[in-house]
Parts: C-alpha cells; structure tokens; sequence
C-alpha cells in the first residue's frame, strides 16, 4: 500500500508540474499580445497610421478592433486636412479680394487663383451688367484656361444657358453628364472633355451679382463644392461694395459737374448784363453827343439865315455841307435804332413814371403774360401789382425812393402771373432830363427762371446725397479726419462699437488709438500714403468687451472738387471670430 500511495504522489506532481507549465506559457503569449496592441495605439496617437500589425501575434477580436481605431484615426485625419484647406483658402482669397482694384481684376485674379487651388482645368465669371439701359443680362467677364488669359466678349441673357439659369433659381447646377456641345478642354496632348461641372451664382443677401462655372477632369468633392459655395459669397460681397463705392463716387461726380456748369452759366449772365449796361451808357453817350450836334447846327443855320443875302454862295456851301452831316446823323440813328430793336428784342423792357405807373413795354414783356393783357391794357397799370417785392411794404417804399432819387438798381424780381412764377434778372435805371431830375424809370430784364430752376433742383439733389451720406454714416462704423490725422467727426455706431461715451474722441488723433502708431517710421508713410490721395486697407485681430473681432479696416481719402484731399475717412467691418469658426465648424 505504501508503494501505491508513493507511486501516486510521483504521478501527481509530474502532471501539475505540466499544467504548470502550460499555464506559464499562456500567460507570456497573452502579455506579448498586449504589448502589441499598446504599441500599436501609441503609434496611431503619435500620427503614425503606417505602423504594421502582425496578424499573428494578435487575436483575431483585437486585429478588428485596431483596423476600426485606424480608420477612425484616418477618417478624424481627413476631415482635419479639408476643414485646414478650406479655411486657409477662405483667408487666402479674402486677401486677394481686398487688394483688387476692379470688377476685372476681382473676377480674373480669383478664377485664376481659385482653378489652381483646386486643380481644375477651365472657368469663366459672368458679372450682371447693372449699366445696361435694356434687359439685363450677363456679361463675360473673365476665362481663364491652363494659365492663359482668353479674352472674349460674350454676353447671355437672364434664363439663358447654365449660367443664365443659375442666375435664375439663384442655386448652384453640378453635372456629371456633360451635355454634348460643351467646350473641350485643350492641351498639348489634344482635346477632351471634362468629367464633372460646377456652376454657381454669386450672390450675397438674395441678391446676385455674377455666375461662377468651372470645369474639371477630376471629380470635385463635397468639402471643395462647400467651400466654392462659401468663397461665392465673399466675391459677391466684393462685386457688391465696389458697385456701391462706383456709385456713390459717380453722384458726387455728376453733382460736382451740375455745380460747375451752374456757376459757368451765371458769370456768363453776368458778363451778358454787364455787356448790356455797357451798350446803354454807350447809348446815352451817343444820344448827348446827337443832342449837342443838333443844337450846334440850328445856331449854324440861324447864323447863316441872317447872312444870306450877303453871303449867297458862302450859304450854298454851308448848305452842302449840313446836307453831308444830316446823312451822317441819318446814318448814326440808324445803327443806334438796329442796337435798340435788338436789345429790344432779346430783353423785356418796360418804362415806368416816377409813381411806378407802366407808360411802355416791348412786345418781348408782353410774352410774359400771354393772352392775358395787351399793350393798351397794360397802361397805366401799377408796378406793384406784379412784383414780389410789394408784399413787403417798407422795402418796396425803400426800392422806389433810391430810383427817384437817380440810382440805379440791379436786383433778382419774382412775378406771379396766372398761377406760375418767373424770375427775372433786372436793371432799373432813372432817367432824367437836362436839369437833372428823374422823369422816367426804365426797366431792362431778361428770364433767368429756368437757370434759377435748375440751381434749386440741384440744391435739392446735393440735400439728397447728403441726407444719403448721413444715414450711411449713422448706420455703419466711420470716423472722419481732417488731413494731419484730427479726429473731426465718428458715427454713433462707432462709439457704440467701442463702448465709449460721446465726445470721446473730440481733441484726439487716429495715431493714438491705431497700432501701426507703434512704428513711427512705418505709420508716417502710412499717413503720407493716404494723403497722396490712396486708399488703404488691412485686416486686424482685437478683443471688444470680451468678444474677440476680425475687423477689416479701411481708409479712404475723401476729395474737394479740385481733386485736392481733404479729409479721411475710416470704416471698419467687424467679423465675430466665435461665429467663424462656428460656420466653419459647421
């Protein structure tokens, strides 16, 4: 029994020291397989998605485990890559946009920059043609294909074409079926056609102002067509502030020119009336010396007369000679008779008696009443009863007591007949007889009414621009200064935007407040550029009550109408950083 039991006791232990064993080598296999697997997600963390997993020293559940951590790595990895793409690009034309000068350089630079950002092969933009009297329509206004500029002159009409019909449902058109027809692709290797189309309206607030189409032998992604999408809006809103600055620099233009044209027409009336007193005092002069002639000759003839008898022959001479002169006076009557019929003609002339009663008027006065007096009826008739001034008592008194007593007078009437108004330009002047006194008033006037019109029609459109001026002034972000950098004037939006009371700024200057001020050197030509007569702009980060801002920042000179600059003008457009890149996000 003993050496049964002893027997037992080997066998025993002979089997645990196995099972052991196996055991043992269990465990080491399993912690190999750990080791592993934590190797691999410490190379994934650290970016390397390369790392080679040996399917035989992982099992099977963790192998599939790793392969799904690995493409949720890749797919986290991809999408990180597009969202840095799209934003790089966004602030990448954003810059571009900022720096173009016009609706040609806006549409070539960004089809250019924006077919080698996304490794396209062909584009065009169609600007809506705002300037077109008839229909409106798109014009082509740039084509870019492979790095050559074509310049072709297209226009389509609103429906017509993709483009025409992107305009029209104000939504983007993407086509893999290319349709036949559509312009081949060229290169050095032949002709072919592109394999997907994007074709999208430019258009900001519901409204738009251009169609984008690109081509391409590569299909375009989802992340590239969101992000055509959003750069559509930035080129629309470039298209959008340059016609609204084209505009308002083309009123100010137009209200300059009305101004300097009114100006020249008044100092031409001016010189015309001068012209026309001129030829009255000649008149006067000419109508004495007549006079004097006259009374010479009758005391000539009356000597003659007592000396007939005695001097016969001596009379016949005399009288040859008064026959020559009275020609010559015939003569001088006539050309003064030619001046008066055309003064006559081209002017209203009235006379008036001393108590302001009308004793004469040409025909040309009488169009100035219609069919509502004749000459005859006009007679007599009061001066008070027609003009404006008589509703003023103590200055019409005044008026006709200065031409009683021999002064002339130049002033600007107003008459009402029938129900419309005139204005005329008139010269009052006394007449007298050879003692001096006053015996008549004479009334030479010509019609400014439709000059005087026009100033007040202008004066209306210059009220309008500038009622225009301030309310874009009250509802954007500006400040005015004057040429050495003055505050002069901002706009309540401005203090708002900054939290700072009113009068804030009153006594203060741009340098203080702007940063390039830091840089003395660089902030004098800063200011010496602008007051070249050039515009500046610039984007810059700050921190607003808590809220931090991208503010695009723009100066601009602001003109007298000889070209000289007189102030600056500051706009600011603030962006909300936290809703960027929520969009963005998004």
């Amino acid at each position: 029994m003993k050496s049964i039991s002893r027997i037992k006791n080997q066998l025993f232990k002979g089997i645990f020291k196995k099972e052991l064993q196996q055991y043992s080598k269990m465990m080491g296999e399993q912690q190999q397989i750990r080791d592993n697997a934590l190797h691999i997600i410490q190379q994934f963390s650290q970016g390397n998605l390369k790392v080679k997993m040996d399917d035989s020293t992982l099992s099977d559940e963790i192998h599939g485990a790793l392969i799904k951590l690995k493409d949720h790595f890749i797919e986290k990895e991809k999408i990180e890559h597009q969202r840095n793409w799209t934003n790089i690009g966004l602030a990448k034309f954003a810059d571009i946009l900022r720096m173009a000068n016009s609706e040609t350089d806006i549409a070539y630079i960004v089809l250019k920059e924006v077919i080698h950002y996304l490794k396209a092969n062909q584009g065009m933009i169609y600007i809506v043609d705002v300037e077109e009297e008839e229909e409106a329509c798109l014009v082509l206004e740039a084509c870019y294909a492979y790095d050559r500029k074509k310049y072709l002159h297209k226009k389509i009409a609103i429906g017509e074409g993709l483009a025409g019909q992107a305009y029209l449902e104000k939504a983007p058109i993407y086509m893999t079926d290319i349709p036949n027809g559509y312009p081949k692709i060229t290169s050095g290797l032949g002709d072919a056609t592109a394999r997907n189309i994007y074709i999208i309206p430019l258009m900001v607030n519901e409204e738009v102002y251009g169609v984008m189409e690109l081509a391409s032998f590569q299909m375009f992604e989802a992340f590239e067509l969101e992000f055509l999408n959003k750069l559509s809006e930035q080129l629309a809103a470039s298209i959008s502030s340059f016609n609204l600055n084209q505009k308002t620099t083309l009123l100010l233009e137009e209200s300059q020119l009305q101004t300097e044209q009114l100006r020249a027409q008044e100092e031409e009336m001016r010189q015309n009336t001068e012209e026309l007193m001129a030829t009255q005092e000649e008149m006067k002069k000419r109508q004495k010396e007549l006079e004097r002639l006259k009374t010479d000759l009758e005391s000539e003839v009356f000597k003659r007369t007592e000396e007939i008898q005695e001097q016969k022959e001596e009379l016949e001479q005399q009288l040859e000679e008064i026959n020559t002169t009275q020609e010559s006076l015939h003569k001088q009557k006539a050309e003064m008779e030619g001046v008066l019929l055309a003064i006559d003609y081209a002017n209203y002339l009235a006379e008036f008696s001393t108590d302001g009663k009308i004793t004469y008027v040409n025909d040309q006065f009488l169009t100035l009443f219609g069919k509502a007096f004749t000459k005859e009826s006009l007679i007599g008739k009061n001066h008070r009863e027609f003009d404006e001034l008589a509703k003023q008592p103590e200055a019409y008194q005044q008026f006709w007591g200065r031409l009683r007593k021999g002064e002339a007078i130049k002033k600007e009437g107003v008459v009402q007949i029938g129900g419309k108004t005139f204005y005329l330009e008139e010269n009052y002047t006394p007449v007298k007889n050879k003692e001096g006194e006053v015996v008549k008033i004479l009334n030479l006037a010509h019609d400014i009414t439709k000059v005087k019109e026009l100033s007040l029609q202008n004066a209306a459109k210059e009220r309008e621009i500038k009622d225009v001026l301030n309310t874009l002034n009250k509802a954007i972000i500006s400040a005015t200064f004057d040429f050495d950098g003055n505050y002069l004037e901002v706009s309540p939006e401005f203090c708002r935007f900054f939290n700072d009371p009113e009068g804030y700024y009153d006594g203060k200057r741009d340098r203080d407040f702007n940063p390039l001020a830091s840089r003395p050197d660089q902030y004098e030509k800063f200011w010496k550029h602008l007051q070249s007569g050039k515009s500046y702009e610039y984007m810059q980060n700050c921190e607003i009550n808590n809220k931090k801002y991208l503010i695009e920042t723009i100066y601009s000179p602001i003109f007298t109408t000889d070209k000289q600059v007189e102030k600056i003008m500051l706009i600011l457009k603030p962006f909300d950083l936290a809703k960027i890149n929520s969009s963005v996000n998004a």
